[in-house]
């Protein structure tokens, strides 16, 4: 008996999305990417978190540099308003005795004049 043996060999390029298969070697290998992807995204919260935490302290910063920049304007302006009271009420005063003096003076002539006037009769 002849037997003649026939074998076929058949060779194809792998299309796009189709690989070979990775070997796997064992859990631990599972383990390990799973700890590494673990990291990434503990790492990429840890950015995110410290990231969103400088906003806030910017934040915080900016709006306390604006309440003191306000409190320092509001005090400028009541210094300014006390300022302009306080000249207004010793321009007042000043003219309030200037006028005090007048009168003073002008009974003082008054007087005088009443004086001669008498003294001629």
């Amino acid at each position: 008996i002849v037997s003649i043996g026939v074998s076929w060999c058949f060779f194809f390029q792998a299309e796009d999305g189709i690989r070979d298969a990775q070997e796997s070697r064992g859990l631990g290998d599972v383990y390990k990417r799973q700890l590494q992807q673990q990291r990434k995204w503990q790492y990429v919260h840890a950015l995110q978190q410290q990231r969103k935490w400088q906003y806030v302290h910017a934040l915080q910063q900016q709006r306390k540099w604006q309440y003191v920049h306000a409190l320092q304007q509001q005090r400028k302006w009541q210094y300014v308003h006390a300022l302009q009271q306080q000249r207004k009420w010793q321009y007042v005063h000043a003219l309030q005795q200037q006028r005090k003096w007048q009168y003073v003076h002008a009974l003082q002539q008054q007087r005088k004049w009443q004086y001669v006037h008498a003294l001629q009769q």
